[in-house]
């Protein structure tokens, strides 16, 4: 029996050896993984463990009343459901008192799993193992990015949820697409939107993807393709529904007030919100007040930007009904305030929260660049990819994140820095894949790349 156990035991710790024996724990790339995460979970350990770990902004006060309101079966007309759900649930299980500790807890650990979507993602678009290291490390420890997970607003959770809208979009990439990609995708498609709305722009991305999809494949994609066109009505009938649920109780046909807010502060930037476009009373009145005024203020922002049409009692369909029809009749004049938003978005950093710790402290000197810099990306990438055919994955990528910038400049009068954090994953994994891939630069983490998903 002895001579029993002992066989076991060191068949036992043979097997153990040999599955030990099995991660490459010699390599530098494995320990640079694990400082990656070590550091990043000492980070937000330090800033969870704070006796407030959260902020909170001006919308933080309607995210949370809107976590009130659905859960009286009513949808909120300034903000969608996800945020306000979440908010729900944290405060449902921890009590009111800790239902902020609890969100921001929520945010961090989705946004670790974030973290390992993102070198799943490089891995697809055919980086190294080696080379994968570095948009995963850039991602994880940019204070950008992760400084958002410690905010009661939706910039947290759209900078997670975008990595895994593009992971699930790209999975079995570069083969054949599954039905496990459509169906995922889709999902994430509409977890995005009604998280925050100017995801819809993402709509005509799927779809030019999934074309490409079956272009490239044809039949074999057919099933894929089938079900991801399945998603997408589904996607479309859900706004459909949640449009006319807004419009039979609100009387705009917005999926939020904000927008409406947000392309009324567009026309006056562009000068073309006139008072003959109103038939309300106390609107036209308003516009003939400051229809002639310059719309700039000292601090170059809108000059009425405090302005809200329920302060004068004006309803939000009045002011719909006007803004549209102004903007459809000087697209023209609409157009030429986007390069003056551009240049005023380009100075805007994504670090500037003062920091609470010491390795925030050193990683924003490391880290500390503008929205000029994504933008630079971008249009680098963009030549890059013209010049040398780029692969489909490639351009999803660049596509999700060109379309959601220029949709939050179009579409927001400021704050572009918040608004398009979401983003930065995306350009991230641009950057990092044409550093390994461009001929021009040799660079180390090309040396022994025989770790590679090829194409």
């Amino acid at each position: 029996m002895r001579r029993d156990r002992k066989q076991m035991s060191r068949g036992y710790n043979m097997r153990r050896k040999s599955v030990l024996a099995s991660f490459p724990l010699d390599s530098w790339v494995t320990y640079g993984y694990a400082a990656v995460y070590i550091i990043l979970c000492t980070i937000l350990l330090l800033g969870l463990l704070r006796p407030i770990p959260y902020r909170v902004f001006d919308d933080t006060v309607s995210y949370t009343g809107a976590s009130y309101t659905i859960l009286h079966g009513i949808i909120d007309s300034a903000r969608t459901p996800v945020y306000p759900l979440l908010i729900a649930f944290c405060r449902a299980i921890f009590g009111e008192v800790w239902q902020c500790n609890a969100v921001v807890w929520c945010q961090s650990i989705i946004f670790v799993i974030s973290v390992v979507c993102v070198t799943g993602i490089s891995r697809r678009l055919g980086m190294s193992r080696k080379e994968a290291l570095l948009p995963t490390a850039l991602y994880a420890l940019f204070p950008g990015v992760y400084q958002w997970q410690f905010v009661m607003l939706t910039e947290g959770l759209t900078i997670s949820f975008m990595v895994f809208f593009l992971w699930s979009m790209l999975i079995g990439y570069p083969g054949v697409p599954n039905l496990k990609t459509a169906i995922w995708s889709g999902v994430w498609l509409m977890l995005l939107i009604y998280l925050r709305p100017v995801s819809i722009c993402l709509i005509p991305v799927y779809i030019i993807y999934w074309g490409w999809m079956f272009v490239k494949w044809k039949k074999n994609a057919l099933k894929s393709v089938t079900v991801a066109g399945a998603m997408l009505i589904l996607v479309i009938a859900s706004l459909a529904g949640y449009k006319s649920y807004i419009k039979s109780h609100y009387g705009f046909n917005s999926l939020t007030y904000v927008s409406i807010v947000n392309n009324y502060f567009t026309a006056r930037e562009a000068m073309v919100l006139l008072p003959r476009y109103t038939d309300n009373i106390y609107f036209r009145n308003h516009l003939d007040s400051v229809s002639k005024r310059k719309p700039y203020n000292s601090r170059g922002g809108i000059a009425d930007e405090n302005w809200r049409p329920d302060s004068v009692d004006i309803p939000y369909s009045a002011v719909e009904k006007a803004v549209n029809h102004a903007i459809a009749d000087h697209p023209v004049e609409v157009l030429k305030i986007m390069p003056r938003r551009a240049l005023r978005a380009s100075r805007l950093s994504y670090v500037y929260m003062n920091p609470k710790s010491t390795p925030d402290k050193v990683l924003q000197v490391i880290y500390r660049f503008g929205v000029y810099t994504m933008m630079i990306i971008l249009i680098g990438s963009l030549i890059l990819m013209l010049i040398k055919a780029a692969p489909p994955g490639v351009w999803l990528l660049w596509l999700a994140s060109a379309s959601f910038t220029a949709s939050c400049i179009l579409g927001a009068m400021g704050e572009w820095d918040r608004l398009t954090v979401p983003v930065l994953s995306a350009v991230i994994i641009l950057f990092c894949y044409f550093i390994v891939n461009t001929p021009f630069v040799k660079t180390p983490l090309r040396l022994g790349s025989n770790n590679r998903i090829s194409h």
